[in-house]
């Protein structure tokens, strides 16, 4: 939850089916940029959306 770009309100709306492979995906993306953030998680008729912003998109 710390990588939400706003922490004090997560767009977090997934099951807890989703969460093995979401830490997994945290993991790999963080060994790229360990400064991402996400901005939205969610899931709707059964594909997870995962959408971030890394350093690059920070200093546009």
């Amino acid at each position: 939850m710390a990588r939400f770009r706003d922490s004090s309100r997560p767009n977090f709306y997934v099951s807890q089916g989703w969460w093995p492979l979401l830490i997994r995906l945290d993991q790999r993306l963080a060994a790229l940029d360990p400064t991402y953030r996400v901005s939205q998680v969610k899931s709707k008729f059964a594909v997870l959306q995962f959408y971030l912003a890394t350093t690059a998109d920070r200093k546009r």
